[in-house]
C-alpha cells in the first residue's frame, strides 16, 4: 500500500515555523488565483449581458422603418473593424473613431456597430506594461480615450441626437 508522503519528508530544509510560513502563502496564492479566476467569469457575464442588451434593442429599433438601421451590416462590421484598429495597441486613433461617428445617422446604426464589435482582445501594444483586456464597443472607448476626447465624441453623438454616450 502507498503511503502519502509527510510534509516533513516533501521539504526536511524547512523549520516547523518555515512549514507553516510555506503553507500560508501557498494557501494565499491559492485564493489569489480563484479571486482572480472569478473576477474575469463575472466581468465576462457582465460583457454579455451589455452585448445582449444591445442585440435586443437593435432588433427592436429595426422593426419600425423610421427607426431601422441605416448602415448595412456589411458596414458595421466594417466600421467596427475601423474602431478596433483604432484602439487596439500602443496608441489611440482619435480621427478615425470620430470618422466612423460623424456616419452614423440613428441609434441603431450604433448598435449594429457594437453589435457587430461584440467582445473583443483588446492589446495593450508590445511590450506595453498595461494588461491586454476584452472589452465591448463602449468599455474600449472609455478605457481608451481621455475625458476630452469622450467630450469630442459625445458631442457627435448629441449632435446627431443619438442616446448613447460614451
Amino acid at each position: 500500500m502507498a503511503t502519502t508522503p509527510n510534509i516533513t519528508t516533501i521539504a526536511p530544509y524547512f523549520s516547523p515555523r518555515g512549514k507553516k510560513i510555506a503553507i500560508i502563502i501557498g494557501a494565499l496564492i491559492g485564493v489569489y488565483i480563484i479571486y482572480r479566476i472569478t473576477k474575469g467569469v463575472i466581468k465576462e457575464k457582465g460583457n454579455m449581458s451589455e452585448v445582449q442588451e444591445a442585440y435586443n434593442e437593435l432588433d427592436k429599433l429595426n422593426q419600425n422603418p423610421v427607426s431601422a438601421q441605416k448602415i448595412t451590416t456589411f458596414q458595421a462590421e466594417q466600421y467596427a473593424n475601423i474602431i478596433f484598429t483604432a484602439v487596439n495597441g500602443w496608441q489611440t486613433d482619435e480621427i478615425a473613431i470620430a470618422k466612423v461617428f460623424y456616419r452614423l445617422n440613428n441609434n441603431a446604426d450604433f448598435l449594429a456597430i457594437s453589435k457587430a464589435f461584440g467582445i473583443r482582445k483588446i492589446s495593450s501594444g508590445y511590450l506595453n506594461p498595461e494588461p491586454d483586456y476584452r472589452a465591448t464597443l463602449t468599455e474600449a472607448l472609455t478605457i481608451d480615450l481621455d475625458a476630452e476626447e469622450k467630450k469630442k465624441l459625445n458631442a457627435i453623438l448629441i449632435k446627431k441626437k443619438l442616446k448613447y454616450r460614451i
